[in-house]
């Protein structure tokens, strides 16, 4: 009946796998003997890869049952520059 315990066992409901592919890269000049210039790159979920949230399990949802969002933000580049001295 609605709003009692049932006889599903534990981790009936399991999610989509989750995979994210992070990469970075960065390169040094020297300008001077002294003055540096660091270039640095970063992708991260660097292969755009779809990562889906779990199924809802509320019963009493219209949606049950069904994955409606993803877990993981689409691809994100950035790029950076430092300088030392």
């Amino acid at each position: 009946a609605p709003g009692t315990l049932g006889s599903c066992g534990r981790n009936t409901f399991t999610s989509p796998a989750y995979t994210q592919v992070d990469f970075g890269v960065f390169k040094s000049f020297a300008l001077t003997e002294t003055w540096k210039l660091h270039f640095r790159t970063e992708l991260f979920n660097a292969f755009n890869q779809a990562n889906f949230s779990g199924p809802v399990t509320s019963i009493q949802s219209a949606t049950f049952g069904k994955i409606n969002s993803t877990r993981a933000p689409n691809r994100v580049l950035q790029f950076a520059l430092k300088i030392t001295f």
